[in-house]
């Protein structure tokens, strides 16, 4: 995951608390996190990280950690 988000983020030029606003992020950590691979976003929030991004929300999925 932290590829697939991070490229795309920096396509956009936008900071990760950019994005955590946008997204509905409470911090920027909580985005920093994902974007890292360290946690998965909810559903919610995948579905909003995809349309900001352009990208499935499969690709977006690809390097998850396991629940």
């Amino acid at each position: 995951m932290r590829k697939t988000m991070l490229d795309a983020r920096r396509e956009l030029g936008m900071s990760q608390e950019k994005v955590a606003q946008i997204v509905g992020f409470k911090t920027t950590a909580a985005y920093g996190n994902i974007e890292r691979g360290i946690k998965n976003p909810s559903a919610e929030k995948l579905v909003r990280l995809e349309k900001l991004f352009g990208v499935a929300a499969s690709a977006l999925l690809e390097n998850t950690v396991a629940p």
